[in-house]
């Protein structure tokens, strides 16, 4: 491990705040080390070098009740309540997989820290201005970006048991990807086995298996065995019980047969006509489905929760309202 430095790139480009409240853009060789600046942009969307997190509250320390390391220093404001934290990463992050870490880690420090969960952790104060803000320095040994995700994983049940039954987005953080990704394989192979598969039981067991199996492939750290059951047993549920709905979905797919004596322009109609049937056939099932996790997720149902949770747009889900009720 090293001691932290500040990561100034010279001949980088970068946003800061004048005095007089206007946005510019200079080189970090030009305003890294002034003491009028109020606010620097330290990371960008190419480079980044700290996890950032906006506090706009007194409570600057709420990070230690989540057992989160220190951060390396504290920029905090001097004649109002807020600050900003930040931990000096030991390398520049600069690649698409340990950009989508950074990401992560930002936002659930950012919620474990009773942060801003808007802020990007891009722009932050600047810590060379001591007419505005004040500068505490905690840690001095630079943070392995590796090492700030283990504990986001650790803080994944406590996340859990503080977040209201009301506000059930930020528990999201961890756990919506990998619920969403494993729910809609699940369901895509659901669809098949049940037309083959005779005995119920037998057809429960191929699915929770393939679940379990997809779990451990996919993730570093699997979801838990009753969250990913609970997912299994939503999607065979519904499964079984439109069993002769899917089969007679899937025996209907593929070309049409069309008389040859029809005429060009209405060959095409009835084929559209045939298309957009389907289509909807389709979309009426993902969303049924979509509608059962997220009443297990204790989301909200709306038209534009399902549409995020299925990634349909909104005017297709308002025209199968009727199923949020």
């Amino acid at each position: 491990m090293e001691h932290f430095q500040l990561h100034f790139e010279p001949e980088h480009r970068v946003l800061y705040q004048e005095p007089t409240g206007a946005w510019l853009t200079a080189s970090w060789q030009d305003i890294a080390k002034s003491s009028s600046i109020k606010r620097i942009q330290y990371n960008t969307e190419q480079l980044q070098n700290y996890i950032i997190v906006d506090i706009d509250n007194s409570d600057i320390y709420k990070y230690r009740e989540a057992n989160l390391p220190e951060p390396n220093f504290i920029v905090k404001n001097k004649h109002k309540a807020g600050a900003h934290l930040f931990w000096v990463l030991d390398r520049t992050i600069a690649t698409p997989y340990y950009k989508r870490v950074w990401k992560e880690v930002l936002k659930n420090f950012t919620l474990l820290s009773g942060g801003d969960t808007v802020a990007k952790g891009f722009i932050a104060k600047n810590l060379n201005n001591s007419t505005d803000f004040e500068y505490i320095h905690l840690e001095p040994i630079a943070h392995n970006i590796n090492s700030l995700k283990t504990y986001c994983i650790e803080n994944y049940i406590e996340i859990n048991k503080r977040v209201s039954k009301k506000q059930p987005q930020p528990q999201l953080i961890k756990t919506k990807g990998r619920n969403t990704e494993i729910f809609n394989k699940v369901r895509l192979v659901s669809y098949q086995e049940v037309k083959r598969s005779v005995n119920d039981n037998d057809f429960k067991t191929i699915i929770l298996h393939y679940a379990h199996k997809l779990n451990k492939e996919l993730y570093d750290y699997p979801l838990e065995d009753n969250e990913l059951e609970g997912i299994v047993k939503s999607v065979v549920k519904y499964c079984l019980e439109n069993k002769s709905m899917i089969k007679e979905y899937n025996k209907k797919r593929g070309a049409m047969e069309l008389d040859k004596l029809l005429s060009i322009k209405k060959r095409q109609r009835l084929g559209a006509n045939y298309s957009s049937q389907i289509k909807a056939t389709k979309n009426e099932m993902k969303i049924k489905i979509a509608i059962i996790e997220m009443k297990k997720q204790e989301l909200k149902i709306n038209i534009s929760g399902v549409s995020r949770f299925t990634k349909i747009h909104r005017n297709t889900i308002s025209k199968y309202k009727e199923f949020l009720t």
